[in-house]
């Protein structure tokens, strides 16, 4: 493979992932499905996460202003 197709996986993975990735082709290659598929799902939970902490954080927010048009009046 050429260098700019690991430096691309880099750019998605990141680099500690591609590390992950790579020393499971080395030690155990039947292993690179199953790092693959523990990188997605970290991935998408760690968006996900970021999601819901954001709704958490706009639902404070909107209360907080709800609350306080209520006790100014």
């Amino acid at each position: 493979m050429e260098v700019w197709i690991y430096l691309a996986a880099g750019a998605l993975l990141g680099f500690e992932g591609l590390e992950a990735l790579l020393g499971a082709m080395l030690i155990a290659p039947e292993l690179v499905p199953l790092v693959l598929l523990a990188l997605a799902v970290f991935w998408t939970a760690k968006r996900r996460g970021r999601w819901f902490l954001r709704r958490i954080a706009l639902a404070r927010r909107r209360r907080r202003i709800r609350g306080a048009g209520r006790s100014g009046a």
